[in-house]
């Protein structure tokens, strides 16, 4: 069983704790820190519905240890579930998530979703490799192979990037049949730095601000893929000024399907 596992495992409605490294900077990866505060927010519920979108405020960095975890359900609907949850180390917020749980609803209103874009299979991709001091830690555990974009720190003109992430097969325990929950998808599309990262001419700091996570209804079961697949991640800057930039996503299992869409407020400290 991987490190992400037994954090999840071990969580509770109350409380988790964080392993050492998993950190971004100063930072415990945020993919984590929203995949235990989602797990907590779950098993407070005794109506099981799927996840329907997902909002977090990062508020305060969040340190390795324990953390600590306050959830209340603003309103119990006939199909839809709202549910706050803040997330303290000591006296310190930091993190706060709104939930929309949900059922699935009947409509005769169809929109198909976009094309998935045409990458090169993951084994013909660039690895980014793991360096310690540029990288950020918590990518150790994550494979990640970039097939659209310029690499962060680049100088480029343009702020697209896209390619293939899994969990690593290579991690001690790893079951490599176990299926990929809304956990797993919530760390794998936060794997990816901001967009903007490639028009960087040096590193800088960075720091999220808000998160929003979309879940897409998937009456065939494909969410629930091998946590070690390849999914497919494609984001694009809609606007940069000011020292804030706004960043689209979409998340696709490696069928091609949409799974999620992913919307990120990110502070550029350059």
């Amino acid at each position: 069983m991987t490190e992400f596992d037994q954090m999840l495992n071990n969580c509770t409605v109350e409380r988790a704790t964080i392993v050492d490294g998993w950190t971004q900077g100063r930072a415990t990866f945020g993919g984590l820190i929203a995949a235990l505060m989602y797990r907590a927010v779950i098993l407070s519920q005794p109506k099981k519905r799927s996840l329907r979108t997902l909002t977090i405020n990062f508020v305060a960095p969040a340190a390795s240890g324990d953390i600590q975890f306050s959830v209340e359900v603003l309103r119990v609907g006939k199909s839809v579930s709202q549910i706050l949850c803040r997330a303290q180390q000591g006296e310190q917020v930091v993190a706060v998530m709104q939930v929309s749980l949900a059922e699935e609803r009947n409509s005769e209103i169809y929109v198909a979703p976009p094309s998935a874009p045409s990458f090169k299979p993951a084994e013909q991709c660039v690895a980014l490799p793991h360096a310690p001091g540029l990288t950020p830690e918590f990518t150790r555990h994550f494979d990640i192979r970039w097939a659209q974009g310029a690499l962060p720190f680049c100088a480029s003109a343009e702020s697209v990037i896209g390619g293939w992430t899994r969990f690593k097969k290579d991690a001690d325990g790893m079951d490599h049949d176990a299926s990929a929950s809304v956990e797993h998808i919530l760390a794998l599309i936060d794997v990816w730095p901001p967009a903007v990262l490639p028009m960087f001419k040096k590193p800088a700091p960075i720091s999220s601000l808000s998160w929003t996570v979309e879940i897409i209804p998937d009456p065939s079961g494909t969410h629930s893929r091998a946590n070690t697949d390849w999914w497919q991640y494609h984001a694009t800057t809609d606007t940069a000024e000011h020292g804030f930039a706004y960043i689209g996503a979409e998340f696709r299992n490696n069928a091609g399907t949409l799974i999620a869409l992913s919307r990120q407020t990110v502070m550029l400290f350059t």
